[in-house]
């Protein structure tokens, strides 16, 4: 079995918001000239066209090299694209890339979905993730949301603004993680959007709708009135039902 990357046309310079083509650009004129750069690769929300200020700018950076000496050399452009973008930056060796896909599976699809390559070489699209990789991956992570909702629910269930602080924290964690298993197993998922993947799940797997619906809606407005304990509870039951998915489904090769 491969995995499909699904990927409408490929986004374009011109297609970048206007103020992050300046500080891209300067960014590319002061590291592409050094030796060690193979290749410069913007990925995420941004190509999306989710990108606000307050955003986050995910760029792959992939170097022949990454001694100390090398890294070194990047401070000054990097810290100069920090001051101007919420520069995030990835740092990997072109060699190590097929390499890390093991341990990274799921970031790794979606950065082969969803990136434009500034400048250089990256062999992105023939990167081959392995389905049983992104299974696991996504159980664990489905598992550690659970533990700890279960520990946020024993300890704080009486602490209404810290359980309604770490709700807001795994609502679109679990979206992602949500989208990607439906797409493990081949089932429709057409949006992105946290609310639409909610809905494509509950379709799916008759999952119960109005715990994912409120914390969809928590997500777009923090002031909305629910009680986060009774919330809590409920989707520590839809997690279980995912997890026990996630555990069972046999990746077929």
């Amino acid at each position: 079995m491969s995995l499909e990357v699904r990927q409408s046309l490929p986004p374009s310079w011109q297609s970048l918001p206007t103020a992050l083509q300046h500080p891209l650009q300067q960014l590319l004129d002061l590291v592409t000239p050094l030796p060690f750069v193979d290749g410069v690769i913007l990925y995420g929300g941004v190509l999306r066209g989710r990108y606000q200020p307050q955003s986050d700018v995910n760029l792959l950076l992939l170097l022949n090299d990454c001694s100390g000496t090398s890294l070194r050399q990047l401070e000054t452009p990097l810290s100069q694209a920090r001051r101007s973008i919420r520069l995030a930056p990835m740092i990997l060796e072109s060699a190590e890339l097929a390499r890390v896909a093991d341990v990274f599976p799921v970031k790794l699809l979606d950065i082969q979905r969803h990136h434009l390559l500034l400048w250089g070489q990256a062999n992105l699209q023939n990167l081959q993730i392995d389905p049983e990789h992104v299974r696991l991956h996504l159980e664990q992570g489905l598992r550690n949301m659970q533990l700890r909702l279960r520990s946020c629910l024993a300890g704080q269930a009486q602490d209404g603004l810290s359980l309604r602080r770490h709700l807001l924290g795994i609502a679109r964690p679990l979206a992602i993680h949500l989208q990607e298993l439906m797409l493990l197993q081949g089932l429709a998922c057409e949006s992105d959007r946290t609310l639409a993947v909610y809905q494509a799940a509950c379709s799916h797997w008759n999952l119960a709708p109005v715990p994912l619906q409120q914390l969809g809606n928590l997500r777009q407005e923090t002031r909305l009135e629910f009680d986060p304990a009774l919330l809590a509870g409920e989707l520590l039951a839809l997690l279980q039902t995912v997890v026990d998915i996630a555990d069972r489904w046999e990746v077929k090769l």
